[in-house]
């Protein structure tokens, strides 16, 4: 059996890296999903409630500044 050697420096840090790029990832994934969820409730809220809807419209038209997000929302944004 050959003897196990201790991790070098530089693999002691790869090693760090890498599961920091694994917990960066699971954050960016977790925070998609945050917004997916959240994104359903307000549509779903909006189709149901008139009134919801006129100020989710009102928002939208306020901060959506970016034309590609403004095509996206057309819908909402009354036009």
């Amino acid at each position: 059996m050959l003897p196990q050697t201790l991790p070098t420096e530089d693999q002691l840090k790869a090693r760090r890296q890498l599961d920091e790029a694994r917990r960066a990832f699971r954050a960016r994934k977790a925070e998609t999903r945050r917004k997916i969820v959240v994104g359903a409730v307000v549509l779903a809220q909006a189709g149901r409630d008139p009134a919801f809807r006129a100020s989710l419209q009102l928002v939208l038209q306020q901060h959506v500044t970016r034309p590609i997000d403004r095509e996206l929302l057309t819908e909402f944004l009354g036009g």
